[in-house]
């Protein structure tokens, strides 16, 4: 297939399209192994997306929405989700499996969206049919009880990993564990993927948790977002929901003494998916 046609179809720049051919020559595309070690912390220059937008809902919840695009190309929106409570209402809303404009919009009713959002959506949309030329109206109204509670995760595996459920959809692969100690949760490659971190004993010293990335398996871990000091019962969600990735993605965490929940779903890497 043309590089042009791959620029069309994916809406990749000319730069994101190298690097994809780079790594798909370099190492083969498929499932990967979430627990490998794949190195130290980061060492690389910080590799920060920029910010297109950011909200704090009346529960609390503090949303970013980021574009590892350079401004003018085609965008890919990841969103970071960070509270100390429950958010019921933005878990209603992420049950849904919303794109980054459908969860904006449900969030923020008669805002502007950014042109950003707008057009990662129908990019999106191109390829993936669960998702309309026009964004859904989600809905952001709980099932049940809208009450606001702190959300402990100290001796509280069951409601963690019903809340992980609701928001990570089922995808190729999937890890839910209680951790300790320095974690990197590898997704390679993958398209899709989400992390939630959820911090289960109390110190002075806050967590370290990234999503860290890399162009390929010789170069060196780079910060793409970075949640810390994760706070005790803070948890920290982040998620990336697109067509393609010329990078590879991971979770690092690293506490100081204690323990944490993690969980990840990820797509393969081989489901880039490119339609005529």
């Amino acid at each position: 297939m043309s590089r042009s046609v791959l620029q069309r179809l994916c809406g990749l720049s000319a730069a994101a399209i190298a690097a994809i051919a780079a790594g798909c020559a370099a190492e083969p595309a498929g499932r990967v192994d979430f627990a490998a070690d794949t190195g130290p912390a980061a060492t690389g220059e910080a590799d920060r997306p920029r910010v297109v937008a950011k909200l704090i809902t009346d529960e609390g919840a503090q949303l970013w929405f980021y574009d590892e695009r350079a401004v003018g190309d085609d965008p890919v929106i990841s969103v970071e989700i960070t509270s100390d409570r429950a958010t019921p209402a933005v878990d209603a809303v992420l049950a849904q499996q919303p794109s980054a404009l459908e969860l904006f919009v449900a969030l923020q009713p008669g805002q502007a969206a950014p042109d950003e959002l707008v057009r990662d959506h129908r990019l999106l949309a191109r390829t993936d049919a669960a998702y309309g030329a026009e964004p859904r109206q989600l809905n952001a109204s709980p099932a049940g009880s809208n009450t606001v509670d702190s959300f402990p995760c100290a001796g509280n595996w069951v409601g963690w990993l019903a809340a992980f459920n609701v928001f990570a959809p089922i995808l190729d692969g999937r890890y839910t564990a209680l951790d300790s100690g320095a974690t990197s949760g590898y997704v390679g490659y993958a398209p899709k993927f989400y992390f939630d971190v959820c911090r289960t004993t109390s110190s002075m010293f806050g967590y370290a948790v990234r999503t860290e990335r890399r162009s390929n398996s010789g170069a060196a871990w780079s910060v793409f977002n970075d949640g810390s000091p994760l706070g005790q019962n803070q948890r920290y969600r982040f998620f990336r929901n697109s067509t393609c990735s010329s990078f590879q993605y991971r979770l690092f965490v690293e506490p100081i003494g204690g323990s944490y929940f993690r969980g990840a779903s990820w797509a393969d890497e081989s489901s880039c998916q490119i339609t005529m």
